[in-house]
């Protein structure tokens, strides 16, 4: 996985982090075919405060076996598979209209070449260092199959950014109810039942971390 901090140059494609390729990156305006590039500038995150980011996400994604970068695997023509969270500030930068969170793919089995936005500031307003890590840690998630979950104590809950009433969130090796809204649990889209073991989806896919 590289956590990107540096922005870059994005085209519309098949999504494909080694390609710089995102599917559904909107067209320049209304009825305009997606063809043109977006030039993104790096979101300017403090050195302190990304030290904090990912941190928190070495820390969350510690019990799976998953290798964090923070360099580019596919620079120089390098045809490395991996999947790219882009740092983004604001969704109008990917021409995403204003109130526009994140842009989760939730694919029931693991996407291992894609680029998946993370917005630093999503309406209704910036998200701290722990929501960041959070909503990155959602993306990686979701990335190897798990799904949204009715449960605000989960990273894959339904809903996002400051309104979270209870505090920090994490990854529960425990079965957890399905659902968009944690008020209204619903059917899983990814398995048959109602709840998921999010930890369990994340060790089948990725394995567990190796013990020193």
């Amino acid at each position: 996985m590289y956590l990107n901090r540096e922005g870059g140059t994005y085209r519309p494609g098949e999504d494909s982090a080694i390609a710089n390729a995102i599917s559904n990156l909107p067209s320049p305006g209304f009825g305009d075919p997606p063809s043109e590039n977006v030039v993104l500038a790096a979101p300017g995150i403090k050195d302190g405060d990304w030290t904090e980011i990912t941190d928190c996400v070495r820390d969350l994604l510690s019990p799976y076996n998953v290798s964090i970068v923070e360099e580019d695997p596919a620079a120089n023509g390098a045809m490395v598979v991996h999947h790219e969270i882009l740092m983004v500030r604001y969704s109008s930068d990917l021409r995403y209209h204003e109130g526009a969170s994140d842009f989760y793919f939730n694919q029931c089995e693991l996407v291992e070449d894609m680029i998946t936005p993370v917005i630093l500031e999503p309406w209704p307003g910036p998200r701290t260092n722990r929501e960041v890590c959070e909503a990155i840690v959602a993306s990686v998630g979701l990335a190897a199959g798990a799904e949204h979950l009715a449960d605000c104590t989960s990273v894959f809950a339904g809903t996002f950014g400051s309104s979270n009433p209870c505090g920090d969130r994490s990854i529960a090796n425990a079965e957890v109810p399905c659902g968009l809204q944690i008020e209204s649990p619903g059917e899983c889209m990814c398995t048959d039942g109602r709840t998921l073991n999010p930890h369990k989806v994340l060790v089948d896919t990725y394995g567990a971390a190796c013990q020193e």
